[in-house]
């Protein structure tokens, strides 16, 4: 009995390897088209790109930094390479994206020919869509230019280094100058050209030519070497430009402060995670309309299905504020639509002679123009 056991349980193992293989190729389930009845569309919600420009700053002390003040008479910056940054410009620009929590059902769309952004955001009733929303939106690095790859020029042999011939075998020896004697004479040629510079310049009795280009190439070139020199005691500082984006979409939840990102003198842009940077805090504080204007208006806050379920948005202004630090970066005002109220649009501008255009970044009610001329034109966005 125990054999014939063995044999029935062994057929089963096999088979089942076999079936769970054909049932990972099977194809995945393909979503259905469902008819909704209509037109759905979405509200966009308002968000902002935020750049922020960083000036960098790069000082490297030149090779006789040390002997600066004994041959040249001033100190450089610093002793020791040194790499620090500072913020220089904060900027806002409007962007969008359809409001997952805004869609709505346009349920005549035979009746009202409805235009559509790129996404599925509403564009209007009887019009052309000539423009798409709102900007591709996402954090980014931009930098203006790199160090060079030599910081101070390389000088010939006969500025580092010294022969030495041994007067018995003729031999010789190649010795490297002390640091201290190349800078005395780095520093004595720098004073001869100078001279030369002021005697060629000032002179009366030199001869310049007509067209004066050899007299404009040597200054310039005098000047330029001068400046290298120069650079061997007091060192050379390097200025580049980093621009960072940044995308933030305000609601009820990140009003009174969200992280945007950190900052260091001494390390630049940081992510929010590194804590060795202070925090850049975006701040919103919406406007508050009074009670009894909104009672007046009889606005409801909940939208209710309008007879064909066309919904636009009435914004609200809030001021906006980038700070780092107790710092003010930014400070300005804005124009956010989920922060706002959704309302239908009557039924009277719904008959097909009306042509309704909505804003692209909030989901205001931009213009409703008739057969006749414009009736209502009006901007809700900076």
């Amino acid at each position: 009995m125990l054999f014939l056991f063995v044999v029935f349980i062994i057929p089963v193992f096999a088979v089942n390897p076999g079936e769970n293989n054909r049932r990972k190729e099977e194809p995945e389930e393909i979503m259905q088209p469902v008819d909704s009845g209509g037109i759905v569309y979405a509200l966009p919600k308002t968000g902002f790109e935020i750049t922020i420009e960083v000036e960098q700053t790069n000082y490297f002390p030149g090779p006789y930094a040390a002997f600066a003040k004994k041959y040249f008479g001033a100190e450089p910056l610093s002793p020791n390479p040194e790499e620090s940054y500072k913020i220089t410009s904060v900027s806002l620009n409007y962007v969008s994206e359809a409001d997952p929590t805004a869609v709505f059902l346009c349920k005549q769309p035979e009746l009202l020919p409805i235009s559509l952004f790129p996404g599925g955001i509403i564009a209007g009733i009887n019009i052309p869509v000539t423009e798409s929303v709102g900007r591709i939106c996402g954090s980014g690095l931009k930098k203006q230019a790199e160090l060079p790859d030599v910081i101070f020029p390389i000088r010939s042999a006969d500025d580092n280094y010294f022969i030495e011939v041994n007067s018995e075998t003729g031999e010789e020896t190649i010795h490297e100058k002390p640091l201290e004697e190349k800078a005395r004479e780095a520093a004595d040629y720098l004073f001869r050209l100078r001279r030369k510079m002021g005697y060629t310049i000032l002179s009366p009795s030199d001869v310049v030519p007509e067209d004066g280009l050899g007299y404009k190439v040597f200054v310039e070139q005098a000047r330029e070497l001068e400046k290298e020199y120069v650079s061997l005691f007091l060192g050379k500082t390097f200025r580049n430009q980093i621009t960072r984006t940044y995308c933030f979409y305000p609601n009820a939840s990140n009003l009174e402060g969200e992280v945007l990102c950190r900052f260091s003198t001494a390390k630049g842009l940081l992510p929010i995670s590194d804590i060795s940077g202070k925090p850049l805090m975006i701040t919103f504080e919406p406007e508050k309309i009074p009670a009894a204007t909104i009672d007046s208006m009889n606005i409801a806050t909940e939208p209710l299905p309008g007879d064909n379920g066309i919904f636009y948005r009435v914004p609200v202004r809030a001021n906006v504020e980038i700070s780092c630090d107790l710092n003010t970066l930014y400070s300005g005002k804005v124009t956010v639509g989920q922060l706002g109220t959704i309302i239908p649009v009557p039924s009277a501008l719904l008959d097909g002679k009306y042509s309704i255009t909505f804003d692209t970044f909030t989901g205001g009610l931009l213009g409703v123009e008739s057969a006749t001329g414009k009736i209502l034109n009006r901007s809700f966005k900076n």
